[in-house]
């Protein structure tokens, strides 16, 4: 596959978005993966990996999943059900959502097998397909401008989708 310099970051599979990383943090792709159609980015800050839980600080996760669009509302409800299933300190907030878009804030103290963790998420229809973008940082390795990552999710842009 060919590789693209977007905002300073290599990335190396579909889909590409444009996403406005801090300009002082080096960001790399620790993870990618594909099945079929579906594909996945992960991206973490300063070199670090996504290996397990504990080995990142502020993750930042690209996702295609091929959908019909009369499935996009059933499958973001499940996803949406499955981040408070079991975790009685998780909290979340709808923060931008349309027919076929939803921005939603988590936060959990540490349950199901997730670290303390605050993450922005957002769901979109595009084309054929569900497209993804999550920023997630571990709280007890970093303290991130929040409010600036969840202004970045909500604005980053789809440049290259699945053909």
């Amino acid at each position: 596959p060919q590789t693209k310099l977007i905002n300073g970051v290599k990335a190396k599979q579909l889909p590409i978005w444009n996403i406005d990383f801090p300009k002082d943090e080096a960001w790399d792709i620790s993870y990618t993966n594909h099945k079929g159609d579906a594909q996945i980015i992960e991206y973490t800050a300063g070199g670090e990996k996504s290996e397990s839980l504990e080995s990142w600080s502020q993750l930042v996760t690209f996702m295609y999943i091929p959908l019909p669009k009369e499935k996009f509302q059933a499958v973001v409800k499940s996803m949406l059900s499955k981040i408070e299933t079991g975790c009685s300190s998780s909290k979340s907030q709808i923060l931008a959502k349309s027919k076929y878009m939803v921005v939603l804030r988590w936060t959990g103290e540490g349950c199901g097998g997730l670290p303390p963790q605050e993450e922005v998420d957002r769901y979109e229809y595009f084309d054929a397909g569900l497209y993804f973008v999550k920023y997630t940082y571990y709280k007890q390795k970093a303290k991130p401008d929040f409010e600036a990552w969840i202004r970045r999710v909500i604005e980053a842009k789809v440049t290259q989708r699945i053909q």
